[in-house]
């Protein structure tokens, strides 16, 4: 598909800070809920803010998989290794949302 003659129209874009994403997929579509932790100032109680849903074919899921792999090489080579952070596990009693440091 030649993208020289694409038109950009985003007048309905919105931009959400995330700080993790869960999903799954189904044998039509790869479907991923794009999430904002908050945490209280106590460190121990989160809340998550599901921000966006995005739905897509498995062919668009690969070139975005394939797309986001490249420049991560590309900033790791610039910046240096991404390092993860420590992980904290969330534990759900009732309806609260606790976390634990592994």
């Amino acid at each position: 598909m030649n993208t020289d003659n694409i038109e950009v129209v985003d007048k309905d874009c919105t931009s959400n800070y995330c700080t993790g994403a869960s999903g799954g997929f189904t044998n039509v579509d790869f479907r991923f809920i794009f999430f904002f932790d908050k945490i209280f100032n106590d460190g121990k109680h989160i809340e998550r803010l599901n921000k966006s849903e995005i739905i897509m074919t498995p062919q668009v899921t690969k070139r975005i998989s394939d797309w986001l792999s490249k420049r991560v090489d590309d900033y790791e080579k610039t910046f240096g290794i991404i390092i993860e952070p420590v992980v904290i596990k969330p534990i759900t009693i009732g309806n609260d949302i606790f976390v634990n440091e592994e």
